[in-house]
């Protein structure tokens, strides 16, 4: 049986009276989250917004956390996309206009802060967890752009991160990412946006930190 046990931001036992003088507080230690940590993670994505695309991709995401609580990210990450089964058939029978395969690529910088931590309970092991907000700018190149140079793009995530040991752990986000555009529609450009919501499991692993 799973048990949830949260550890509030600033949790402080209630004092214990040792005399009418004096007493004792008991702050507990966040042994998973380091000021100075240095934090790599690999890790892979799926697009979920568009049902007449597959889009998958992967990356790497650098954290330096100046607090315990604050870090600065910088992330870079591939993607490929390839039109789907009911791209094909809507292509087939209503002679819609398949999008095109290709791929592209994201570099993106901004911060991220740790919302919320606590604790699970797997029997008798308490395991680590955090819910993580990012948000991030940068550059990003789209198959779907009549130009072939990067564009500017926003990019947000919720996570949740699970420290199986104090350096590595396992993290699962939903991730939104938008960039503008122009698409060539009947010999004209149209202005838009592309925009990827996906799932990504990453594996944070951290050195340092005090």
């Amino acid at each position: 049986m799973v048990g949830l046990a949260l550890v509030a931001t600033s949790a402080v036992a209630a004092p214990t009276r040792a005399s009418s003088a004096d007493y004792i507080e008991s702050v507990q230690r966040r042994g998973w989250n380091k000021a100075g940590a240095l934090e790599l993670s690999p890790f892979a994505g799926y697009g979920l917004n568009d049902p007449f695309l597959i889009r998958g991709g992967a990356g790497l995401r650098v954290v330096w956390w100046p607090r315990a609580l604050v870090g600065l990210t910088v992330e870079a990450s591939g993607w490929t996309q390839t039109p789907s089964e009911a791209a094909r058939i809507a292509q087939r029978e209503l002679k819609a206009e398949l999008r095109q395969t290709g791929s592209g690529w994201a570099l993106l910088a901004g911060a991220e802060v740790s919302a919320i931590d606590g604790k699970l309970a797997f029997g008798k092991r308490l395991v680590p967890f955090e819910i993580v907000l990012r948000g991030l700018i940068g550059g990003e190149t789209s198959t779907e752009d009549i130009h072939s140079g990067p564009t500017l793009a926003l990019a947000a995530a919720i996570g949740a991160r699970f420290f199986l040991s104090p350096a590595w752990g396992l993290e699962t986000a939903f991730a939104w990412r938008s960039a503008s555009l122009e698409r060539e529609i009947d010999g004209r450009l149209v202005p838009g946006r592309d925009t990827v919501v996906s799932f990504q499991v990453g594996f944070p692993l951290r050195f340092g930190g005090w």
